[in-house]
């Protein structure tokens, strides 16, 4: 389990700090505890169901599955990730894996996959046993896909609000 958190700590770290840069911070807390709530009971509610009395649920992986894939469609919708042009395609690929807000972007992206992929494969019996709730990373992409989708103007920093 101490490889699940410390994998949350950089994920949080990283996307984490990407998502507070679009939201205001009271907002993003408020979305971090109520994200975590809300993927911990869907895991729990779907565990629950092959086993009695699961042993726990529990974990902030929802919430960074969510700033994942709020950042990740968010920098996009906003423009602040578009594609570089540059004439030839190494360049742009250069100027792409070397841009910090890049890397990043690339990192939701990864979650958005990985979450998704994982939830699928776990309902669909692919993934086997395993400790760890995928359906909490499922559940909490799919928010970061709502908050990005809806979010409102008042809960973004002025400088990042699209006109």
């Amino acid at each position: 389990w101490i490889d699940h958190l410390l994998q949350n700590i950089i994920g949080l770290l990283i996307l984490g700090t990407a998502a507070e840069r679009y939201l205001k911070t009271k907002h993003y807390l408020v979305i971090f505890f109520v994200f975590s709530v809300v993927s911990n009971v869907a895991a729990w509610l779907y565990i629950s169901q092959f086993y009695p009395s699961p042993e726990s649920v529990s974990g902030a992986s929802g919430s960074v599955y969510a700033f994942g894939a709020f950042y990740a469609v968010h920098a996009w919708k906003s423009g602040d990730i578009q594609f570089s042009d540059k004439p030839g395609f190494l360049e742009a690929y250069i100027e792409m894996i070397t841009t910090p807000k890049w890397l990043v972007w690339l990192a939701g992206i990864a979650v958005i996959i990985h979450g998704l992929g994982m939830s699928l494969a776990d309902i669909g019996g692919i993934v086997g046993s395993s400790e760890t709730a995928h359906l909490g990373h499922g559940t909490g992409v799919v928010l970061g896909f709502l908050l990005a989708y809806s979010v409102r103007d008042d809960w973004l920093r002025e400088s990042t609000r699209q006109t």
